[in-house]
């Protein structure tokens, strides 16, 4: 089983970059894949007769995988834009796209105490729609980011139990849908 961690910020010091590494450790040893480097193009239907190399790759990637936790910051209540645009790539072309059926999650940090909730919640909206099984719990919530995380991962032992048991749960339907 493989599971990928996708970061949703483009930025270097990204608390949700923090929270997708530990996050990935939180799962069966060896099944979390951290996914990196979302810089696609913008999706654009005209661009599928010659699908750039680095799209054709994610759709690769999303193949590869039997689950996906996208961990996103929140703009403006919304998920971030290389979140929505690798969801855009890996939803095409219809009855081909690398998404359909593919258990997916959701985790984000942000620096309010709403920690990431809305756009946590536009991810598990858009995720259907695109082809994806959307995780029936409610997602965990981060923030604020800087005093729940640390450089190296966790820094709020509840909030890293109250991730650990989403992601159990998670792996349980990754497994179930395997079978």
């Amino acid at each position: 089983m493989k599971i990928g961690f996708v970061v949703g910020s483009l930025r270097k010091d990204s608390a949700n970059r923090t929270l997708a590494k530990a996050a990935s450790e939180l799962v069966p040893d060896g099944t979390g894949v951290l996914i990196e480097g979302l810089d696609l193009p913008n999706y654009s239907e005209e661009l599928e007769s010659d699908v750039p190399a680095h799209a054709a790759e994610w759709r690769t990637t999303v193949d590869s995988l039997d689950g996906i936790v996208f961990v996103t910051p929140e703009y403006n209540a919304l998920p971030s834009g290389s979140v929505k645009n690798a969801i855009d790539w890996a939803s095409r072309p219809y009855g081909e796209a690398s998404l359909a059926g593919k258990p997916v999650a959701v985790l984000g940090a942000s620096i309010s105490p709403n920690g990431a909730l809305w756009a946590q919640e536009a991810v598990l909206k858009s995720v259907p729609i695109g082809g994806g099984v959307a995780f029936d719990r409610d997602p965990v919530p981060v923030g604020p980011a800087p005093e729940k995380l640390g450089q190296d991962g966790f820094a709020d032992a509840e909030l890293e139990g109250r991730v650990r048991d989403y992601l159990n749960a998670f792996v349980e339907q990754v497994e179930a849908s395997a079978a």
